[in-house]
């Protein structure tokens, strides 16, 4: 679907599918935008240990040599992007950060109204508990979930860094969206940068990237 996206997905009973969709209006495609990375959910049985998600991946390298002073409370990490859901519930973000000895991760809980476009902007600072190793490995985690079912999430700890502990440390989020035949979620747009406002989308092409 999108270079270094997926779903992950357990405990469905029926299908989920992943797919870069166009789309042709709404304020991301006012901003430039045209293409989308999209869940569609044909509806599911309860299921507490059920989940759903989607993740990006970045390379320890790329984040460690970006200039954010990650052990640092005073310096920051900017995250912003387009979320949209035709399903009314509150949905959990959660940066994961595997390279920390107590792997650390940061949950943000977003509440959506049916089929209304947001723009989400998240500023983290460091922490002198984060660690990032200087390779290609997994250094840093981008997880947007539409379901994380209550065995995986306790309690409603968001905004601030806390240990990873079984899933457990993950705050309880809305379940519908689960259960609801042809559920969607949609995400453009992303962007990540240091310091503690988020700018503009560089839409850069292809050849300019490279």
């Amino acid at each position: 679907t999108v270079d270094r996206w997926k779903m992950s997905a357990a405990g469905a009973n029926t299908t989920l599918t992943q797919s870069q969709t166009a789309i042709t209006s709404g304020d991301p495609f006012d901003a430039g935008f045209r293409n989308v990375y999209k869940i569609v959910n044909a509806g599911q049985n309860a299921n507490t240990q059920g989940y759903v998600f989607m993740m990006h991946n970045i390379e320890a390298q790329n984040i460690a040599q970006s200039g954010w002073d990650y052990t640092s409370t005073s310096s920051y990490l900017t995250l912003s992007f387009w979320v949209k859901a035709n399903v009314t519930q509150t949905y959990l973000f959660t940066i994961h950060m595997p390279d920390s000895s107590t792997l650390q991760e940061w949950n943000h809980l977003i509440s959506l109204s049916d089929n209304v476009w947001k723009k989400v902007t998240i500023t983290v600072p460091g922490k002198s508990t984060i660690a990032i190793d200087n390779d290609n490995g997994v250094g840093f985690q981008f997880i947007l979930c539409p379901y994380l079912g209550s065995h995986y999430t306790s309690g409603s700890t968001v905004d601030q860094w806390v240990n990873h502990a079984g899933y457990t440390s993950r705050p309880d989020m809305g379940a519908t969206w689960w259960s609801t035949s042809s559920a969607e979620i949609n995400l453009t747009g992303v962007q990540i940068e240091v310091g503690s406002e988020a700018t503009p989308f560089e839409h850069r092409s292809y050849a300019d990237e490279l």
